[in-house]
């Protein structure tokens, strides 16, 4: 995973974002972090 990713989720987790709400605010590449919508549901 990228470190971006780490910085994101540590971004939302900071201000009460749940992972639902972050989920559905991501569109991906499928190259480059197909997984990482799966990761959040």
């Amino acid at each position: 995973m990228d470190p971006a990713h780490f910085d994101l989720i540590a971004l939302a987790m900071r201000h009460g974002v749940t992972a639902s709400e972050l989920g559905r605010g991501i569109y991906t590449h499928p190259s480059t972090s197909e997984i990482f919508n799966q990761l959040l549901e």
